[in-house]
């Protein structure tokens, strides 16, 4: 576990019951997308060298600029959905009553994804055939750490990237 995910734990412990009062207005990260990007590139190069000789030439470029890494989320909250807003790539409704969110996939599949919230804590995986993505919101009064991970069973270890974001000044 990370300092940081340990610092926030702590902070949020005695009222997860307000996060979603927290979860509103617009957040963007605490330090620069420069320094975001090298530790995604360092992610990439230990999941790379955890991984088998013959994957790591065809997994690279696949893993290039990914996970995606937000530059701004906006977050609302609209009684048991949380619309999600990343850059301008579209709202997402996550259902967080134990009901599915339905997600079209760029081939024009539909996928079902039940959200787990566990006190301030927001998790979804998308299942792929041979891995998936899980992205992860940890909201606090400071903000929300955002964490994606990128996993397969080819690769040695997940690449995973996680970016603490401020709640912007004047943002709700």
């Amino acid at each position: 576990m990370s300092a940081l995910y340990a610092s926030f734990v702590l902070s949020f412990a005695h009222a997860t019951s307000s996060w979603q009062a927290w979860a509103n207005g617009s957040f963007v990260p605490r330090e620069q997308m420069e320094s975001i990007y090298q530790r995604r590139e360092h992610s990439k190069v230990k999941t790379l060298e955890a991984s088998h000789f013959l994957v790591r030439s065809l997994a690279g470029p696949q893993l290039d600029q990914k996970p995606y890494i937000c530059k701004e989320y906006h977050f609302e909250m609209e009684g048991p959905i949380l619309n999600v807003t990343c850059d301008d790539r579209g709202s997402i409704g996550i259902n967080l009553n134990g009901q599915p969110t339905q997600y079209t996939r760029p081939d024009g599949t539909v996928m079902k994804v039940v959200a787990q919230v566990e006190g301030a804590m927001i998790t979804q995986a998308f299942a792929g055939e041979d891995g998936g993505l899980k992205v992860t919101y940890l909201f606090s009064e400071e903000g929300v750490i955002v964490t994606k991970s990128i996993s397969s069973t080819y690769l040695g270890l997940p690449l995973s990237v996680e970016v603490f974001y401020q709640k912007q000044t004047g943002s709700k």
